[in-house]
């Protein structure tokens, strides 16, 4: 068993061995060995040494709330400290990136495989069912790619404005939009593909407060 089966065996959680090209900042940290706070700080653009960390997703149920649940691109993870990797995978499009993550083979994912990708608990994915376009069948839950590409669109937190369905989900949920201000970035299109989606075990599902 390797250190990060034996991680995430300790610590616990709803799903202890996970495979996804997405981990949590937990399995940042187990990847890179940096601090969360050091994390945090590229996640938000405000490490000028280390530099920014360009694709995360936020998945929580109310995108526009205090608490943010963030999930990471495993690929740029395990290139930190590689300078030369990190543009490689940074000077991709966000369309190249989500391309990497849903195969374009696919028209549907059942629950079970949205839940193991975006690293999430069946009972948020139920709570995003409306955003993601799912639909049951026979008691199963089944999402169009469609859906995920433009979940993935929105939750990047390079999207600079929330669609206003999803605000009213949001309001539906009881919680107080406030106004969108995260920062864009600008993509930069080249002739980089990604290669077979990295692996990470984690157990533990991190949620962090914006103050």
């Amino acid at each position: 068993m390797s250190m990060t089966e034996q991680n995430a065996q300790f610590r616990g959680g709803p799903l202890p061995i996970a495979r996804s090209p997405l981990c949590d900042i937990d399995g940042v940290q187990l990847l890179s060995g940096k601090s969360i706070g050091a994390i945090r700080a590229m996640t938000d653009g405000r490490d000028l040494v280390e530099g920014q960390l360009k694709w995360v997703w936020n998945v929580a149920t109310n995108p526009a709330g205090k608490i943010r649940d963030l999930r990471f691109l495993v690929r740029e993870a395990l290139a930190l400290g590689n300078a030369a990797e990190v543009e490689a995978i940074q000077s991709l499009s966000l369309e190249q990136v989500i391309f990497s993550l849903l195969a374009e083979s696919r028209r549907e994912f059942p629950a079970g495989e949205v839940c193991q990708l975006l690293q999430i608990r069946p009972i948020t994915l139920r709570d995003l069912r409306v955003e993601l376009n799912g639909a049951l069948r026979a008691n199963s839950g089944f999402y169009p790619r469609q859906g995920l590409v433009t979940f993935f669109r929105n939750r990047s937190l390079q999207t600079t404005t929330l669609p206003a369905d999803i605000k009213q989900a949001a309001n539906r949920l009881g919680s107080e939009v406030p106004a969108a201000a995260a920062t864009p970035l600008v993509n930069r299109t080249a002739n980089h593909s990604i290669a077979p989606s990295g692996v990470i075990r984690t157990g533990k599902f991190s949620k962090e407060v914006v103050a």
